[in-house]
């Protein structure tokens, strides 16, 4: 995997369509500055931007790497809370699969629903990550640190040129050597010297490749996306347009037949003690961006009720993603249980609570 990786990064070495000339000399090596240095280029829900409209035509590639469904991809944003994904494509069968016409829309909105439309058989999981990859993560990178990890700067080979990643690692690996983007995730890789994305890791099976960055409202906007599962290209899109729209725009409106998407996610406490009775619980907050590329996971959280029954030292055991740890972290510390009592005294327990982002 590692050395596909880099052979693939050939791709989205190229010249950029705009010079950036605000931007400093060279990218720092702390990587929380790098974050701050990138992050004003990738704020699509800033108070600067205008409601915009962008369209991908792509190419869905089968497990085997063969070429399946083409179709297109548009996202509308209007503000934080209202925004429409719609994913279409038309008939097309290659080897033994068959795409009949098939469409996928999701509107946000104002009063914070989700509501869906589907025709025909809904799209694969590998398409949905095309909003994912749209608008990625890293803006919140340092927000979502669970436990011991902390964020690390380093640079791999392009095609090129090196370029500044920053990556998500345990305290105990902070001094181990990188040289691969496969080998740490999440992690985030941009343009030497620029604040420009060009690649992304994550859940250690998943790799975003950018090219032809485009400048719109003074963002950067990727013109080519490839989607990477375990070294295996599964979707590849082109940028077609990308324009300003009006916050009226009937595309903000839902269709008749949509209907509101519901998210609940499911929580399991496990403990060879009995517990205290949980008196307050508070329901994760299922992450926007892995809700709309359908991401579901469990995260582990190992936990100490204390004897005043509130939760503490809380931490991530394992987790499929970052966004997922930083809910379920949030989530849990707010949760209030009576107080166990031994022996007519409160006393601590220990206990793991499973955290299951999943629709049901």
């Amino acid at each position: 995997m590692k050395k596909y990786l880099l052979v693939a990064l050939v791709f989205i070495v190229v010249p950029i369509l705009f010079a950036q000339s605000d931007a400093p000399a060279a990218s720092p090596t702390d990587p929380n500055a790098l974050l701050q240095l990138a992050a004003p280029y990738y704020d699509y829900a800033s108070p600067d931007m205008k409601p915009w409209h962008i369209r991908y035509h792509y190419q869905y590639f089968d497990e085997n790497g063969l070429p399946s469904a083409e179709g297109e991809f548009d996202y509308w944003w209007s503000t934080t809370k209202v925004s429409r994904a719609s994913w279409t494509h038309g008939d097309q069968t290659h080897s033994d699969q068959t795409h009949g016409n098939q469409s996928h829309i999701e509107w946000h909105t104002a009063d914070g629903k989700e509501l869906r439309s589907v025709t025909g058989n809904d799209v694969a999981g590998m398409e949905g990550r095309l909003s994912a990859a749209l608008t990625p993560p890293f803006l919140k990178m340092k927000d979502s640190l669970s436990g011991d990890r902390q964020l690390k700067y380093f640079t791999i080979k392009g095609s090129s040129q090196h370029l500044d990643c920053i990556g998500s690692v345990r305290a105990a690996n902070a001094d181990v050597k990188i040289d691969s983007l496969g080998s740490v995730w999440a992690a985030y890789c941009f343009e030497e010297h620029e604040p420009v994305l060009l690649a992304s890791h994550e859940n250690g099976t998943i790799t975003t490749l950018y090219g032809q960055v485009r400048k719109f409202q003074n963002h950067n906007f990727p013109g080519q996306i490839e989607i990477l599962y375990v070294g295996k290209k599964r979707v590849q899109a082109t940028l077609e347009d990308l324009s300003e729209v009006h916050a009226d725009d009937v595309a903000f409106t839902p269709s008749p037949d949509a209907k509101e998407y519901v998210l609940k996610i499911g929580v399991a406490v496990v403990s060879n003690s009995k517990l205290p009775v949980l008196i307050r619980s508070v329901q994760p907050e299922y992450p926007i961006i892995a809700r709309t590329a359908h991401i579901t996971g469990i995260v582990v959280i190992d936990a100490t009720i204390g004897k005043d029954g509130r939760v503490k030292d809380a931490n991530v055991v394992s987790s499929p993603l970052a966004s997922f740890s930083a809910a379920a972290l949030d989530a849990v510390r707010q949760w209030r249980y009576e107080p166990m009592m031994m022996g007519g005294q409160p006393t601590e327990v220990h206990t793991q609570i499973n955290i299951n982002f999943a629709p049901r």
